[in-house]
């Protein structure tokens, strides 16, 4: 009986043919094996990507509340110097208004009468002086140095 050309092709190679499965099987598992080490190195670039962006707005909240203490100190101490400022302002324009009332009205032929110059002047000196002390508490009640530096 005669056998078919298949089987003799195979008796004869079925070594090569063995070894050729056997590197197709190898080089199947390598690339499955090259794959899973691909994703897991993704992974973990991506989880030390995370890590650092948390660390990154960790910092950012953290500088972004200390400006919010400080633009709150800056506007505490900035309403403060506007109300004082308000006040000796105030001061001054009721003591002007006060000394020009005061000033007695000229007859007619008579010189001008004389301003209550020195007393306007002390008045306002003291204002001022107030108005500086007030500048200085300021400061240390806000919690900044007098320089304006913190």
């Amino acid at each position: 009986m005669m056998e078919s050309a298949f089987f003799v092709l195979l008796r004869r190679w079925w070594p090569a043919f063995a070894v050729l499965g056997l590197v197709f099987a190898g080089l199947a598992l390598a690339a499955h094996m090259f794959g899973k080490g691909e994703k897991a190195g993704a992974n973990k670039v991506t989880v030390q990507v995370q890590r650092d962006h948390a660390v990154a707005v960790a910092d950012a909240r953290t500088d972004e509340r200390a400006a919010v203490a400080a633009s709150s100190t800056i506007a505490t101490s900035v309403a403060q110097q506007t109300v004082a400022s308000a006040a000796v302002t105030h001061h001054i324009v009721e003591t002007l208004r006060n000394a020009i009332e005061s000033v007695p009205p000229a007859t007619p032929g008579d010189p001008m009468p004389s301003a209550p110059v020195d007393r306007v002047r002390d008045d306002v000196n003291a204002a001022i002086a107030r108005a500086n002390r007030a500048a200085a508490v300021a400061p240390a009640v806000a919690g900044a140095d007098p320089d304006g530096a913190s």
